[in-house]
């Protein structure tokens, strides 16, 4: 059920429900009709993505060092690196949002993600960071109409 890689899952999906954990404390303050509060949902589902996050990074921790008993391997430490330079591309890319905006950064978020993971074809990369972006963009910005930075863009529109 398990694999050996679910371990980065695990993280991205703490890590995101971390995140989500700290943007809704400002709901807190907002009125609602709702008796649970208008952070209930979020909260649950941000404590479930943690959860499950846990058990992957377990779950995966556990089969390497199974694996590694079996082969006479040590863990290293070495194999959370992926997971750090991600991290430091997730954190450049919102700090980098509200000046670049929505329609440079994630582009660079993509292409630099896929550079991470092993990616070396850059026709590859630009086309998947283009359309995806653009795709996004779509649903978000005009069909969910939620309002995305644009950055210096803003001025220009």
């Amino acid at each position: 059920m398990f694999k050996r890689n679910d371990w980065l899952f695990g993280l991205v999906a703490i890590l995101v429900g971390a995140v989500a954990l700290f943007g809704i404390q400002d709901l807190a303050d907002v009125r609602s009709m709702d008796p649970a509060g208008p952070t209930a949902l979020p909260r649950i589902l941000a404590w479930g993505m943690i959860g499950i996050g846990a058990v992957h990074v377990a779950a995966s921790l556990l089969l390497r060092l199974k694996d590694n008993e079996d082969s006479g391997k040590k863990f290293s430490l070495s194999a959370f690196r992926p997971v750090a330079l991600i991290v430091i591309c997730g954190c450049i890319f919102i700090a980098a949002l509200p000046y670049l905006g929505y329609p440079l950064s994630m582009p660079l978020l993509i292409a630099s993600v896929m550079l991470v993971v092993g990616e070396r074809s850059v026709a590859r990369i630009v086309k998947t960071a283009v359309l995806t972006t653009a795709v996004l963009f779509a649903i978000f910005y005009w069909g969910l109409n939620v309002s995305l930075p644009l950055g210096f863009f803003e001025e220009l529109l």
